[in-house]
C-alpha cells in the first residue's frame, strides 16, 4: 500500500472510530425495541449460543400448612427446560471512493457519516424485528410474539377492533389483562401489553363514559388503564408493535397481542455486539469499504407463566 492509500485508510479509521464513539447519542424514531423487551449484553463476539432455562412453576397455595403431627413436607418444584439461544451475526458494508476521501481532506471537511448511520439503522431494525417475531431465515429463533410454548387464548371469533363498540373494546382489553393474570395463577398483574400499533390507534379512538360515570374526554384505554392502576397498584404500559409485525402471525393468520411482565428475569434479547463500524479495508485500487456488524439473539423467554398471547381478528 502506497503512502497516499495509507493516508486514506487512516482517515477512514478516524471516521469509523468517531462514529462508534457516538453510538449512545444517536436516536432513530423507528427503533423502539427497549419499549418491548429488556436488552442485555451478556455475550461477546466469540460466543455463538447463550444457554438459559425456560421455567414453568408449580404453585399450590392451599397446601403447605404444618402442625405438630407433620412428618413430611409437601414438595413444590420448578420445571426448568434447558434452552439455547442462537446468536445471529449481521454485517453490511458501505463504500468510500479514494477521490471522495481526498476531496474531503483537501476541503478540510469531515467525511459524511450518513452511510454508516444508514447501516447502523439497518442493523438495529433487523435486531428489533428478530426480537419481536424471530427471523425467517433462521429456524429456532423465536421473537416476543412467536414462541410456540407460550399459552394462547383464541378470540378470533370476535370482531375486528375497528368494528368494536366502545363497550366491546373495553371488554376486549379486560380479557387481555384477565388472561395474563390467569396464566400466572392470579399472582401477578402483567405490566406490559404489546399490540399492533394501528389496532392500538383504533382502540385509543374509542371513548368510554361508562368508567367512572362520566366522559372526561379520555379514551377507553386511558380510563381502563387508570382504573387498573388504582385497583392493582401497577402501571400497565400499552405499546404499539410497528411494521405490521403483530398482524397475521396468530391462528389462521389472525393478529396477536402479547401480555406479559416486562422484566429481565422473564424475557430479554441479548446484544453480544451492538452495531459498530469495523476497520476499513481496500476493496479496489480506487475504493475502500467500512462494514458495520452486530451480533444478537431473538427474544429469550425464561418464565412462561409471565407471558401470554391472545389471537384476535
Amino acid at each position: 500500500m502506497n503512502f497516499k492509500d495509507q493516508e486514506i485508510v487512516n482517515t477512514l479509521i478516524e471516521t469509523a472510530n468517531s462514529f462508534n464513539e457516538g453510538f449512545a447519542t444517536r436516536e432513530y424514531p423507528d427503533i423502539q425495541l427497549a419499549k418491548f423487551v429488556p436488552i442485555t449484553q451478556k455475550g461477546n463476539e466469540n460466543v455463538d449460543f447463550l444457554n438459559y432455562g425456560e421455567i414453568e412453576g408449580t404453585l399450590d397455595l392451599d397446601k403447605g400448612l404444618i402442625d405438630e403431627n407433620t412428618t413430611s413436607l409437601e414438595t413444590e418444584d420448578l420445571n426448568i427446560v434447558a434452552r439455547r439461544g442462537l446468536y445471529l451475526t449481521w454485517a453490511k458494508a458501505t463504500a468510500y471512493t479514494k477521490y471522495a476521501v481526498l476531496k474531503a481532506q483537501t476541503s478540510n471537511i469531515d467525511l459524511e457519516a450518513e452511510k454508516l448511520a444508514n447501516l447502523e439503522r439497518s442493523a438495529l431494525l433487523a435486531m428489533q424485528q428478530t426480537a419481536l417475531i424471530g427471523h425467517k431465515m433462521m429456524d429456532g429463533v423465536d421473537g416476543l410474539l412467536t414462541n410456540k410454548n407460550v399459552a394462547t387464548k383464541d378470540l378470533t371469533s370476535g370482531k375486528a377492533i375497528k368494528d368494536m363498540s366502545r363497550a366491546e373494546a373495553r371488554d376486549f382489553f379486560l380479557k387481555i389483562i384477565s388472561f395474563g393474570i390467569e396464566t400466572n395463577g392470579g399472582l401477578i398483574v402483567p405490566n406490559t401489553i404489546a399490540i399492533d400499533s394501528m389496532d392500538l390507534v383504533a382502540l385509543a379512538s374509542k371513548y368510554d363514559s361508562s368508567i367512572g360515570g362520566a366522559d372526561n374526554g379520555l379514551n377507553a384505554l386511558t380510563t381502563i388503564k387508570q382504573a387498573l392502576n388504582d385497583t392493582m397498584g401497577i402501571n400497565i404500559e400499552i405499546v404499539g408493535i410497528p411494521n405490521n409485525f403483530a398482524k397475521g402471525i396468530g391462528k389462521g393468520k389472525s393478529n396477536r397481542v402479547a401480555v406479559y411482565t416486562k422484566s429481565e428475569d422473564v424475557l430479554n434479547t441479548d446484544w453480544a455486539v451492538a452495531p459498530r463500524a469495523m476497520p476499513p479495508y481496500q476493496r479496489s485500487s480506487v475504493s475502500f469499504e467500512i462494514a458495520v456488524e452486530s451480533k444478537f439473539t431473538g427474544c429469550l423467554i425464561r418464565q412462561l407463566d409471565k407471558i401470554a398471547y391472545i389471537d384476535y381478528k
